[in-house]
């Protein structure tokens, strides 16, 4: 091994140290009475927002895939090299868009009319990818000089 991708190798285990350590303490905090204070704090919220919007009769409630935003949380607590603005201001910004859908999604299920609920799986699926899409999004610049060819990669060199 070059000596000189030991940086690189220790911001890596670093930053899934960081991962690791946010996503596990974020899991215990979710299961340890986190998903009722959200599941509290959305069906709040949310039942105020679609009254605001002019819906009835739709059921509010947690629902447990709602733990989306604990690795969407660890992604941008552990990326190396964002700036300290973008980082909790995408994780601000992330967590409304999450916020956003977790209510879009609630809608389409609990509705009156159950509107698409013939399409669970499509919900489940844009649930779990919404957060790392939302974080390829937020630290594009960063993820996009991972991409870059470094010069050592040169087999000309």
């Amino acid at each position: 091994m070059d000596t000189s991708d030991r940086p690189s190798l220790t911001r890596l285990a670093v930053a899934a140290l960081v991962f690791l350590g946010v996503t596990a303490l974020g899991t215990f905090w979710w299961e340890e009475g986190g998903r009722q204070a959200y599941g509290r704090f959305f069906s709040y919220t949310a039942l105020h927002i679609y009254d605001f919007l002019g819906f009835e009769n739709v059921a509010v409630g947690g629902r447990q895939r709602f733990v989306h935003i604990v690795p969407f949380v660890g992604l941008m607590a552990a990326t190396p090299g964002l700036s300290a603005g973008r980082r909790f201001g995408g994780m601000a910004m992330g967590l409304v868009a999450l916020f956003v859908w977790q209510l879009i999604a609630n809608f389409v299920v609990g509705h009156e009319q159950r509107v698409l609920v013939t399409f669970p799986m499509l919900l489940a699926v844009v649930s779990d990818v919404l957060p790392f899409v939302l974080w390829v999004w937020f630290a594009r610049e960063v993820i996009s000089q991972w991409m870059a060819p470094s010069e050592s990669a040169d087999p000309g060199a």
